[in-house]
């Protein structure tokens, strides 16, 4: 089929999250943006193990992911090492199931590596994906 009516009545379900997506991207671009809702995902500090994120919405290469108004979600930090000092990443991740086809979105937190007390840690390694190319997985960094 080379025309797909998307929002008009097709006698069936037959809108995709590929066809909101590409919408979505058509509107705000084909990167990935906080949006100006909720607190934009603005952090607190609980502990040295674990951070607050706050409500927001985000757009990540056309897909639309949302921590709701008035809510959180609690990032968990590994304990460190004596003498050591490393940099964690937290993330928003989206991953699509090859087998089902179902897509989530998930906060995560990236170790990073840690190294002697008084070098400098280098950031970790965020997974890199083309949502657009079908790809499974693909990080937004928050923090």
């Amino acid at each position: 089929m080379s025309v797909h009516l998307i929002t008009g009545y097709a006698g069936a379900g037959h809108v995709t999250s590929a066809d909101a997506g590409r919408f979505n991207a058509g509107i705000c671009g084909n990167s990935k943006y906080v949006m100006g809702t909720g607190t934009q995902f603005a952090y607190t500090v609980e502990s040295n193990n674990e951070i607050k994120i706050g409500s927001g919405d985000l757009v990540n290469q056309g897909r639309h992911i949302s921590i709701p108004q008035n809510s959180t979600e609690t990032a968990t930090l590994q304990n460190g090492t004596q003498n050591r000092v490393r940099v964690d990443a937290i993330a928003i991740r989206y991953s699509k199931n090859t087998g089902t086809g179902v897509e989530s979105a998930s906060l995560v937190v990236v170790k990073g590596n840690e190294v002697t007390s008084g070098s400098t840690p280098v950031r970790p390694t965020l997974q890199s994906g083309n949502i657009f190319n079908g790809d499974v997985v693909d990080d937004f960094p928050l923090y």
